[in-house]
């Protein structure tokens, strides 16, 4: 069992260094992009390969919206709320009745960090993805490409968001 020790000079490191993670993985995943509706981007559409390009364009912009807006701040502050929690506990336990009284907590924590790197991953991949398949000019080849790149990071980006809500909304 390993022991949890904090000192308050950590605990000031560790929250100014957690607000800061938060506002850059936020802009690192997701860049500066302003929100689309996914109805405007489906109605522009006119065949079947276009729909299917423009329906998968439509929920990466809806996966971005729900992600970079709501669910990875949210996480912060839950995350950093349980941080907090376990500084207080460290004044107040002795180190070993601290660890085995918050263990769930510090592994809800761990919990997480993985999905919100799980989540930066699928992104960094989706946008690569979108990327070579920008350049592509026949519609029936990039729907393919769409659907064979970018659908197996978007089903887990999704498992990533669905985790991360089950967590945060608990």
């Amino acid at each position: 069992m390993t022991t949890i020790k904090f000192s308050q000079e950590e605990a000031l490191v560790t929250k100014s260094w957690m607000t800061g993670w938060f506002e850059k993985i936020t802009a690192i995943l997701f860049g500066n992009n302003r929100p689309v509706t996914a109805l405007t981007t489906v109605n522009t559409c006119n065949n079947e390969w276009e729909t299917e390009v423009c329906l998968l364009e439509a929920e990466i912009q809806s996966l971005y919206n729900q992600t970079a807006l709501q669910l990875i701040p949210m996480a912060g502050v839950y995350q950093q709320h349980l941080i907090d929690t376990l500084l207080q506990a460290s004044t107040v336990y002795a180190p070993e009745e601290a660890e085995s009284v918050f263990s769930e907590e510090v592994q809800i924590i761990e919990d997480i960090k993985g999905h919100v790197s799980g989540i930066q991953h699928n992104t960094k991949k989706i946008q690569e993805a979108t990327t070579k398949a920008s350049d592509i000019s026949d519609i029936q080849s990039k729907a393919v490409i769409y659907h064979h790149t970018m659908k197996p990071y978007l089903t887990t980006l999704r498992f990533h968001i669905d985790q991360l809500k089950r967590i945060i909304y608990k």
